[in-house]
């Protein structure tokens, strides 16, 4: 599908959307994962706490492959090639693999891991703003200035309110893709 050629004249944004239609589920899934870990954390204030997010991840990780699974579309209609699927796989896997590499070197502070992911995600909605509208714009610029004065001024509650309110864009961007392909 050329998305350049598939445009309407009402609304330039409709092919993208419309391709982006299998991730809405995982958005919500993962956005639930990262509000959930936030939350328990928070309520588990106690040293022991590093079970929360693997507790959380895998069954979001499992949760994401059935999903992935079943929407597969029937028959020869393939929206993404097997290049894409692999490039995405590899962009993903070398993006945590960065980040647990700089965590093992100690790069990382504890507390500049969720500061680093919020703004990552951030800047991923304003990247994505051009292909999919104004809303993402405005959903990448309010987590961008809430990780910015959290992290400055409240950095030891980066990690919950990041966390929790990055889930909860997350959680948005699922729901407006689903919105975005409704049917009337």
């Amino acid at each position: 599908m050329n998305p350049e050629t598939s445009k309407t004249p009402d609304n330039p944004f409709a092919a993208y959307r419309k391709a982006v239609r299998p991730f809405a589920p995982i958005a919500t899934i993962w956005g639930v994962q990262w509000a959930l870990d936030a939350f328990l954390q928070y309520i588990w204030v106690w040293p022991f706490h590093q079970w929360v997010w693997p507790a959380t991840a895998i069954p979001a990780l499992v949760a994401s492959v059935f999903v992935w699974i079943n929407n597969r579309p029937s028959g020869n209609k393939r929206p993404f090639t097997r290049f894409a699927a692999v490039w995405a796989v590899l962009l993903i896997v070398m993006s945590v693999a960065s980040v647990e590499l700089l965590k093992f070197s100690g790069a990382f502070a504890p507390l500049s891991e969720p500061v680093l992911r919020a703004f990552l995600v951030s800047i991923g909605y304003v990247a994505a703003a051009k292909w999919l509208g104004r809303p993402l714009l405005y959903l990448g610029l309010w987590m961008y200035a809430l990780t910015a004065t959290v992290s400055l001024w409240y950095l030891g509650f980066t990690a919950i309110v990041t966390g929790f309110f990055g889930g909860l864009s997350l959680i948005a961007l699922g729901w407006m893709i689903r919105r975005w392909n409704r049917v009337s």
